[in-house]
């Protein structure tokens, strides 16, 4: 009786199906981008410490907020939605000279109890410069909004060799943005890469005006390094507030010159029986 051919099966041959959910399952875990959600403001006044993220180095950025890379970054490309690194100031895990780069929750205190947080960025020879944190809202108060004026405090948890630059943009749309010059910060170059006490700089509050009912606005930090991205400063924001300049709210009849076009007051002949109540 003849054998049976014989059959090559390699013990390690993987089967295609399994090389699938291997892929689905790394893209999944390796957290792809992906767009953020701007936060829906319902009063006009918003304020943000960054005080409620865990202490973890992957911690969860608040709704409205999102870290993003490049040189033109927007709010619909890929963004990033948690930290990759975390440091104190004090204890295990402060930052050194050797740190790694990462998008950061610098916490004051010790790493893993401290309370008063912020977020930023270190960058490194194999985490380059820039990087954006961006911030978006939608007014959804169901007045117009006239101006919205900002505030926020910069601040400094490592020195470097390396000049860097805070650069400030809005955006009505997330896509297409406009400097802010009143929001820049300069950072000379230090003597060393050493670690801190953190150094706060506040800025002033800024207005930027013409919101609508319904409209989104969008701000956007860039951290660029001056001619590169090694010996990097640790720069980060804190304390964030925000304040809409809200129109009247009107009930009952009101005066209207041209009912054709909605609004309230305006020049035109006062007749108690015209259209314009």
């Amino acid at each position: 009786m003849p054998l049976p051919p014989l059959v090559w099966r390699p013990a390690n041959l993987v089967r295609p199906e399994a090389i699938l959910a291997w892929v689905v399952v790394a893209c999944w875990t390796s957290g792809p981008a992906r767009a953020a959600v701007p936060v829906s403001l319902t009063t006009g006044t918003y304020a943000q410490t960054f005080d409620g993220m865990a202490n973890a180095p992957v911690s969860s950025l608040p709704t409205g907020w999102a870290f993003a890379s490049g040189t033109a970054p927007t709010w619909t490309s890929g963004t990033q939605s948690a930290t990759t690194q975390f440091a104190g100031t004090v204890g295990t895990g402060t930052l050194t000279a050797t740190s790694a780069g990462g998008t950061y929750l610098f916490v004051s205190g010790s790493a893993a109890s401290g309370t008063d947080k912020a977020i930023g960025f270190l960058s490194s020879n194999t985490y380059t410069s820039p990087r954006s944190i961006l911030f978006g809202f939608t007014n959804d108060t169901g007045a117009a909004v006239s101006a919205v004026t900002v505030g926020w405090n910069y601040e400094k948890y490592r020195n470097g060799t390396r000049m860097f630059d805070w650069k400030l943009y809005g955006s009505p749309d997330g896509s297409a943005w406009t400097g802010i010059a009143a929001g820049d910060r300069n950072y000379p170059a230090d003597a060393n890469s050493s670690p801190i006490p953190i150094v706060t700089s506040t800025v002033s509050p800024i207005t930027v005006s013409g919101l609508g009912v319904g409209a989104s606005y969008y701000l956007r930090w860039d951290y660029v390094g001056s001619g590169g991205s090694s010996n990097a400063q640790a720069l980060g924001i804190d304390a964030f507030s925000l304040s809409l300049a809200v129109g009247p709210s009107i009930t009952g009849r009101y005066w209207d010159s041209n009912a054709a076009t909605p609004g309230v007051g305006g020049s035109g002949t006062w007749s108690a029986t015209s259209a314009t109540f």
